[in-house]
Formats: C-alpha cells, sequence, structure tokens
C-alpha cells in the first residue's frame, strides 16, 4: 500500500498543473474502494485507519476560497453588496429608494418619492 500511495502521489506531482485536480479525483474514488475494501476484509484497523487519517488531514493546508461578487447599479437605483459579513442599511430622512408603482401612479409619483426610513 505504501508503494502504491507514492505512485499516486508521484502521478499526481508529475501531471501539467491544468491536470493535476483531475487526477486527484480520479485517484480518490480507487483509494475509497480500497481503504473501503481494507476495512470490509480487516475491520479492527479501524480505528487505526481513522488515527492516520486524522493525522494526514492535520497537515494539509486549510482549503482556500475565491470569492467574485459584481454588483451594478444604473440610473437611480441603490445597489449594496457584502461578502463574509453583515450589512445594515438604514434611513433615517435621507433620500432612499422609492416605493414601485403601477401604471399612471409611475408617471406621477404623489407627494414626491418616499424614502424608506418616512415610513
Amino acid at each position: 500500500m505504501d508503494k502504491r500511495l507514492g505512485e499516486a502521489a508521484t502521478q499526481v506531482a508529475q501531471a501539467n498543473s491544468n491536470d493535476q485536480e483531475r487526477i486527484r479525483q480520479e485517484l480518490l474514488a480507487a483509494w475509497q474502494v480500497r481503504l473501503q475494501d481494507l476495512l470490509e476484509e480487516y475491520p479492527d484497523t479501524r480505528d487505526e485507519l481513522r488515527a492516520l487519517t486524522e493525522e494526514v488531514q492535520a497537515q494539509l493546508p486549510p482549503a482556500q476560497q475565491t470569492w467574485i461578487q459584481q454588483n451594478l447599479a444604473r440610473d437611480q437605483a441603490v445597489v449594496y453588496g457584502v461578502q463574509g459579513g453583515n450589512q445594515y442599511i438604514q434611513y433615517y430622512g435621507a433620500p432612499g429608494p422609492t416605493e414601485p408603482r403601477l401604471g399612471a401612479e409611475a408617471k406621477q409619483p404623489p407627494g414626491g418619492s418616499r424614502g424608506l426610513g418616512d415610513q
């Protein structure tokens, strides 16, 4: 099994960067089957395998994520965006977004626009 692990690591290392993730996924599927077979044949190795898995996971770098956010406001629109946090929007009598109107109301807003803080 050590030999197979070494071969798998070499296979990933020697692949170009575009193919590495695909190769990892293919190897992952094969190793899941091998380890499942091992546990079925030798159930008493479960605790040892679990400890080995935790040891390996502790040595791996933390997962990296890339977040992309695009916010676009046009004309008189207002847009707010936040990632990984909270956002609190409050209007205190300041001009704000208008209420949606239908038909003739849209052409002639009664009494001008009404901000959210005026409700």
